[in-house]
């Protein structure tokens, strides 16, 4: 039997061995979960956020539920709480794209300006991506052959090795070869030169 150690008692031990511990555990949460289906999220918006009463995290899950996204402004979908990673202050709500692009940006206005100049820049070529097919490309070694055009690295970061063949998602016309972080952070924006700059603004401003 494994003895749990706690702060609630004398001796500082749980009554509850580590199984029984864990199976009350659950029959509190599916109690709760059975009430409010919302109970795990507004848990966790009391202990990240320091927030005092059940009500007030309720209102506060609530609120940014509705949304909209503070960078693209979508209405519909799930909604985050952003906040900075180093000062650990709360900056606003954002969908859950904006969110993640923001963290495969590392929150790096140069790094999202870099990315709004290389979609505006345009294909490095007319060669249109093959979705379907991409033995066809590498049958071709077409992501060699962008990368002795652009260099080894990837031409957004400027900091990893290019693994990843981006493109237009309009035009299919080839981009470029991104490191995947990169690749991922267009992903997450729509491969919007407006979401980019709607991006970098919010980082300014918050």
């Amino acid at each position: 039997m494994i003895t749990l150690k706690t702060r609630r008692t004398q001796d500082g031990l749980n009554p509850y061995c580590k199984v029984c511990h864990i199976k009350k555990n659950r029959k509190t949460y599916d109690a709760n979960k059975l009430k409010n289906p919302d109970y795990l999220s507004i848990k966790n918006y009391r202990y990240q956020y320091g927030i005092r009463t059940e009500e007030e995290a309720k209102q506060l899950f609530e609120s940014v539920r509705k949304g909209p996204c503070a960078i693209c402004g979508d209405t519909v979908g799930r909604f985050v709480l952003d906040h900075c990673h180093n000062s650990l202050t709360v900056r606003g709500v954002l969908c859950h794209n904006c969110n993640r692009g923001l963290g495969l940006g590392k929150d790096n206005i140069a790094l999202l300006r870099a990315s709004s100049s290389y979609i505006a820049s345009g294909p490095l070529s007319t060669l249109q991506i093959e979705r379907k097919s991409w033995n066809v490309h590498k049958k071709n070694n077409h992501k060699e052959m962008f990368l002795k055009i652009q260099g080894p690295l990837c031409p957004i970061c400027k900091d990893k090795h290019g693994t990843h063949i981006n493109y237009d998602h309009e035009t299919k016309y080839i981009r470029g070869v991104l490191c995947m972080n990169c690749s991922g952070m267009l992903a997450q924006f729509k491969d919007s030169a407006n979401s980019l700059e709607a991006a970098i603004e919010y980082l300014t401003e918050n």
